[in-house]
């Protein structure tokens, strides 16, 4: 029996198949993990805590011993508007010794109204008059001891100008003798030197007023805002505590901003430029939101959103959590083919026989791809191009 001959690779093939392991390696070596782009609608809300910041005043209470305020917390003021009275120290002793001398007046011409016009009737006038100062006076006895709902600055003063009215009308009833002129005198000066009240008017533009505030009206602001402000407000650290000379502060009605940090890393982001639908937690109002700052720092992105809206519903809110809603379409890539050059993100896009950086705006993200568009608009990425997963 013939033995059978073995067959022998040619070492042209041999040649062959190592050439080809080894333009494989070249291959690999020469062109990275890469992936093509695609193409989708994507619809995704970005979720953020932020600061608010609104346009506001506050003023000051100077040597105000009492406040009296004129208008509720939460009010809409006019410009010019009379705010609040406020009043010096002495001002209970100046204004008891009027009314005891309104008072005394008082008795004085009763007395020569008697000796005048007999046992005449009281006009019905002076009646009313005197009822309700009496009211009154129960009113602020009751009020100085706890009882009754009534600002007690609020009664001195309805007193003081039912007696003022009294001696007025009981001027046009007496002939005043000698003695009744020396009080008038004596109460026209003392009246005259009586400036312990002082009436505050809005002086600004007309909007919301609050009589609280937290340190931070003036220590915000849209144009020198950075990532450390933004922080410490939403950690609570080195938090400012108000001034106890602040007396109420003025809102613009219709103006207020959101503030957040973004890692300069993160695909979530917005678009200068932009506006977003926004929502608050807390609130189901949908408030259009248009990104009006994105100012990059060593790690973070800082952006302020601007709101023309009523800020009736955050007069007292310095911090939430916001939620913007982005959509687009158009070119799509994986989140890892994303690289960051001091926050701007960019995109290795194979063109010809090497792989260029695009930079890329990111319209809208979810957990595994992002829409984007190229910063020169110029360049079109389209489904389809390879692009480098680093």
């Amino acid at each position: 029996m013939a033995a059978k001959k073995r067959r022998r690779i040619a070492p042209l093939i041999l040649v062959l198949f190592i050439a080809a392991g080894i333009g494989v390696g070249v291959y690999f070596i020469l062109n990275p993990s890469s992936a093509r782009m695609g193409e989708e609608v994507m619809d995704s809300v970005m979720e953020v805590r932020g600061i608010v910041i609104r346009n506001e005043t506050v003023v000051q209470r100077g040597e105000a011993y009492h406040i009296q305020y004129l208008v509720n917390d939460g009010d809409y003021v006019q410009s010019a508007q009379p705010i609040v009275n406020t009043y010096s120290r002495g001002y209970d002793t100046q204004l008891a010794q009027i009314i005891a001398l309104e008072q005394q007046i008082y008795d004085q011409q009763s007395a020569l109204l008697q000796l005048q016009y007999g046992e005449s009737a009281l006009p019905d006038s002076l009646t009313q008059i005197n009822a309700d100062i009496d009211s009154c006076i129960d009113k602020i006895m009751a009020a100085n001891s706890g009882e009754g709902g009534e600002d007690f600055l609020t009664l001195q003063s309805n007193l003081y100008s039912l007696m003022s009215e009294r001696t007025a009308l009981m001027q046009q009833l007496v002939t005043p003798d000698e003695a009744l002129t020396n009080s008038m005198n004596q109460l026209s000066a003392l009246q005259s030197s009586f400036t312990q009240k002082t009436t505050l008017v809005n002086d600004g533009s007309a909007g919301y007023i609050s009589f609280t505030t937290d340190g931070y009206e003036s220590a915000l602001s849209t144009d020198q805002l950075n990532t450390t402000q933004v922080t410490d407000i939403l950690s609570g650290y080195g938090s400012i505590s108000p001034s106890t000379s602040d007396l109420y502060r003025i809102i613009a009605a219709d103006h207020w901003y959101v503030a957040f940090n973004v890692s300069i890393d993160s695909p979530e982001r917005l678009i200068e430029g932009q506006t977003y639908s926004m929502l608050m937690a807390g609130s189901d109002t949908v408030y259009s939101a248009y990104c009006s700052y994105a100012r990059t720092f060593t790690s973070t992105i800082t952006y302020v959103v601007e709101i023309y809206s009523d800020t009736k519903p955050i007069l007292n809110t310095r911090s939430g959590t916001f939620s913007f809603s982005r959509s687009a379409s158009g070119a799509t890539v994986r989140l890892d083919g994303l690289t960051y050059e001091s926050g701007v993100p960019t995109v290795m896009v194979k063109q010809g026989d090497e792989y260029v950086a695009i930079p890329v705006y990111i319209l809208c993200s979810d957990e595994e791809n992002a829409v984007i568009v190229a910063q020169d608009s110029s360049i079109q990425l389209r489904s389809g191009l390879r692009y480098d997963i680093p």
